[in-house]
């Protein structure tokens, strides 16, 4: 809806929120859930680390679109 309605400001601090709640991922559910998943409780086992990859990758993206804003 931001992307659509928000004014290029309102997008551009949208990006930033995005940035910071995807990276509070890091250092808040990430030790639990490689913890997790050494102990055997999550399935499959190694998941943590494909989701660490997946999360990883989405604060990648925003990251860059956010350097991209800067440069163009």
């Amino acid at each position: 809806m931001v992307l659509l309605t928000g004014t290029e400001t309102t997008r551009v601090w949208a990006v930033v929120a995005m940035i910071l709640s995807i990276a509070t991922y890091f250092w808040r559910l990430h030790p639990i859930i490689k913890e997790l998943d050494k102990m055997g409780k999550i399935t499959p086992k190694g998941y943590s680390k494909t989701l660490g990859l997946m999360i990883m990758g989405f604060l990648i993206m925003f990251l860059l679109s956010l350097i991209i804003y800067f440069i163009v």
